[in-house]
Order: structure tokens, then sequence, then C-alpha cells
């Protein structure tokens, strides 16, 4: 099973609680998380042994199972910003970025450009960080939210042939 995907988007290698540091075979599924952004994708490599405990995500994805709607997920190239780098978020004009009143001191602001953090999904917004991210997974990437989804859900996907996925939802930045 040979399927591209860059999974150093999505895990961080400076967690060190609950082994999410790097990608971890389950069984024979590859899983990767920064407790952000889960995606798991068959794979026939070998289980490894690892220190600490991997976090429940068959029981996270388990309400996947009642979504019936189904949505494409956004282009990468929907989601570029040259600008920003598609995050959201530039140097702060006022200040080149060493912090200042206007930007409450952390040396960015919201993209002149793309005006936002955010990518809206039903209720729920997540980061565009994340949002392009999953974006680059083997196509067709598809979303959806429970029918009863409030601000805060998570944004479960599906990518090519047999991965899945949730990305938790984040307050929304105008």
């Amino acid at each position: 099973m040979t399927t591209e995907i860059n999974w150093t988007e999505f895990y961080d290698p400076s967690i060190t609680r609950c082994a999410m540091n790097e990608p971890r075979i389950i069984g024979n599924l590859k899983v990767a998380t920064n407790a952000n952004v889960l995606i798991v994708h068959p794979t026939d490599e070998p289980e490894a042994k690892f220190e600490g405990r991997f976090p429940d995500f068959e029981s996270f994805l388990q309400p996947m199972t009642r979504i019936t709607e189904w949505d494409d997920w956004p282009s990468e190239t929907l989601l570029a910003c040259s600008e920003c780098d598609s995050i959201g978020l530039s140097e702060c004009d006022e200040c080149e970025g060493e912090g200042c009143p206007a930007c409450d001191d952390c040396g960015e602001s919201i993209c002149g450009t793309c005006t936002t953090t955010t990518v809206e999904f039903g209720p729920v917004s997540i980061t565009k960080l994340y949002a392009r991210n999953i974006s680059k997974l083997p196509r067709p990437v598809k979303w959806g939210v429970r029918a009863d989804a409030t601000k805060d859900a998570p944004v479960f996907f599906t990518f090519g042939s047999d991965g899945r996925g949730a990305v938790m939802g984040c307050e929304p930045h105008a």
C-alpha cells in the first residue's frame, strides 16, 4: 500500500505525552496526531512497540459512521495565499514582527490578503493551516460533521480510498 502522505504535517515531534511525537503503526493502521488533527491510513508496515499510551483514536472517530452527508474538501489552490503561506497570519505591518499594541505584542496580524485564519465547515471553523495540510492528502478528500455539531465539534474527513481523520474546531477569526 503506497500512498503519498506527508506524515510530518500531522504530528509534532516536540509532544512527548501519549506517544504523539511520531506516526505509530497500530495493527494494520498508520496513525498520526498532534492533538488537533488525527489521520489514520491502512499500512503494510510492521507494527512497532513504543513507550506510552496512544490516544483511543477508534472511539474518537466512531461518530463518522453516523454522518450521511459528505462534501468535497476545498482544494489546496482555493486555500492558497502567497502572503501568509496559507495560515492566515503575516508579520505585523506596524511593528514589522517586533510586537506592538496593534498585534497584542505577538508580531503577527491577520493576513491582509486572505483576511482570516480559519475556514468554515458547516457550523465548525478550523485553522487554515490544518485545512491546507488536509487538502494535500490523496484525493478524493471529503468532509462531514455530525448533524448536531456545534462550533467546537470535530470535522471528520476521508481521503484516498480508505484514509480517515478528524480535525478539531476552533474559534472563528476574521
